[in-house]
């Protein structure tokens, strides 16, 4: 497939929403302006997205300092981190998948035992957001044979158990599934009985 197949007078918009980091938005008009598919308008979506890079020597830098901090050392050294400036320790480390359409991602967060918004006894704190992809549109037709983001996730866990006796998480550890619960939805709830 070409992106000869986009017209002239869209090529421009569509690249301008590109540049923008407005995916949808190009998704949207190519679907608009040529007719296809969503898999067709993806594949041509990034198949631009790669001319693009090769185009603009600012976008190919970015994107390639973006392709080294997707790395699971990074993730893994940005979450460790973190652990580390909690206070109190976390009593449980949660990873859940969301996607986009960039593709899957996995959102890694600490629990600890300090009252919040979202509950009465506990606080959510964002760790890491590890996505394999560079976060073109194609990572989202083609599932993973290999999600690094379990691996990733499943030793940022060891370290949190070793060092604070953590439990994790992790109700979707063998492929990305987003209709998961969060960690305190599945607790029982507190009795409110008082005799």
């Amino acid at each position: 497939m070409s992106t000869d197949r986009i017209p002239d007078d869209t090529l421009g918009e569509v690249d301008a929403l590109i540049l923008a980091g407005n995916t949808m938005a190009a998704l949207k008009r190519v679907i608009c302006r040529l007719g296809c598919s969503l898999g067709v308008a993806l594949e041509l979506v990034a198949l631009r997205s790669g001319d693009l890079d090769e185009i603009h020597p600012a976008r190919r830098e970015e994107r390639l300092w973006r392709r080294r901090s997707i790395t699971p050392a990074a993730w893994r050294a940005q979450a460790v981190e973190r652990l580390e400036q909690l206070t109190p320790p976390p009593q449980v480390l949660k990873a859940l998948w969301d996607g986009d359409s960039g593709g899957w991602f996995l959102v890694m967060s600490a629990i600890v035992p300090v009252p919040s918004q979202e509950h009465p006894r506990f606080t959510s704190v964002h760790l890491v957001t590890m996505r394999a992809s560079d976060g073109e549109p194609s990572a989202f037709s083609e599932p993973s044979s290999s999600w690094p983001e379990i691996t990733v996730a499943k030793e940022i866990a060891r370290i949190a158990q070793e060092r604070w006796n953590t439990s994790l998480y992790f109700p979707s550890s063998d492929q990305p599934e987003d209709d998961d619960l969060r960690w305190w939805d599945e607790l029982p709830s507190p009795s409110t009985d008082e005799g």
